[in-house]
């Protein structure tokens, strides 16, 4: 079998392994995600500089991680070997002649799999889209499609692919419907970026376009559907704000800064949230103390090291969604990041041929 078509399958079993995984929730579809992702390290070599930065990472995650005292039962367990799948996972992606096509029909597959519960709640109860995923919030749902989409945007442009403008709008209606704060505004953030980058010469055109329909439908209108029907009418102060003024007022000494603050002394707020931060960010220094940090300035450094626009941009998409909720840094989410990242480490050697 050649190797495309053993990226490609590794991709598309791995993918439904995770899906399976997120609507159901038995541990055995996870466990199957981290076996079709080890596909991608056995398949190809991995160059000298990348390996050693991996093994590097690798190591100092699983030392400061393995003590760290808010790992609780097999979550310690899960985290690595989460990290490891979705490098793997990311490695697929970029391995195969396909990734256009693979990332394309992945977010349609999850897209028309949100919409059955559109069709079926609508306007009734924004809690109904809750019940998309096994244990997660409609708000983690918004954002893996985003995460789908950007993975999507990243394909096109390392292939020299213009991507369907279809999907970014898609994608806005769809947010909207999940109520979502940052999914929405990541959303439209994304249809801007796709917009100025691969189609700029028609910019003025959607612009027009959207001012003609936003005057059509009036002001009341929307401003109902803003205040009423989204998730702006809590305001832009929320919980997560609270949780992230405690944890950052816990690293008052040397030993909660170095290893993080324990999350279930450090934040008595926490504890009505089931000890979720509502943050990447946190998460990764309350896990892996200041090598989580270390990991996340190092992100910063070698993709704005790149001085690709698009590249730079993306990123920071990704790490806004993460600054709202505990999905991301070590997480089963992570594809996107680490597809990014290994995209931007390959510059020279991404391809420039249509798929």
């Amino acid at each position: 079998m050649e190797k495309k078509y053993i990226y490609n399958c590794a991709y598309i079993l791995g993918s439904i392994s995770i899906f399976l995984y997120l609507v159901k929730g038995p541990l055995v579809f996870l466990i199957l995600f981290y076996f079709f992702s080890l596909f991608g390290f056995f398949s190809e070599k991995i160059s000298k500089k990348n390996l050693f930065l991996f093994t590097l990472s690798f190591l100092l995650i699983s030392l400061f991680g393995f003590f760290n005292v808010n790992f609780k039962d097999n979550e310690y367990y899960l985290t690595i070997f989460s990290f490891i799948s979705c490098i793997g996972t990311a490695l697929l992606l970029f391995r195969s002649s396909s990734s256009v096509n693979l990332t394309k029909y992945h977010y349609i597959f999850f897209a028309l799999y949100v919409c059955f519960f559109i069709y079926q709640y609508a306007f009734i109860d924004p809690e109904l889209y809750n019940n998309i995923f096994a244990s997660s919030s409609r708000n983690i749902v918004s954002a893996y499609l985003n995460l789908l989409l950007i993975s999507y945007v990243i394909s096109c442009y390392r292939f020299n692919v213009p991507p369907s403008i279809f999907l970014p709008l898609f994608n806005i209606f769809i947010c909207f419907f999940l109520y979502g704060r940052t999914g929405i505004v990541l959303s439209i953030f994304l249809l801007l970026t796709i917009f100025i980058k691969f189609f700029y010469s028609k910019i003025n055109l959607f612009i027009c376009i959207f001012f003609v329909i936003f005057v059509f439908l009036g002001y009341s209108i929307v401003e109902f559907y803003f205040l009423e029907k989204t998730g702006f009418v809590q305001g832009t102060i929320s919980e997560r704000s609270i949780v992230f003024n405690e944890y950052v007022s816990s690293l008052n000494d040397y030993k909660n800064i170095i290893f993080g603050s324990n999350v279930y002394n450090c934040c008595s707020y926490l504890a009505s949230l089931s000890f979720n931060l509502h943050n990447s960010f946190l998460y990764a220094h309350s896990r892996f103390g200041l090598v989580g940090v270390l990991f996340v300035v190092g992100l910063f450094v070698l993709i704005f090291k790149s001085k690709n626009i698009l590249y730079i941009t993306l990123f920071l998409l990704i790490c806004f969604r993460y600054f709202y909720d505990q999905l991301g840094f070590f997480q089963i989410f992570d594809v996107t990041l680490f597809y990014l990242l290994i995209s931007v480490l390959n510059i020279s050697k991404n391809t420039n041929y249509k798929v």
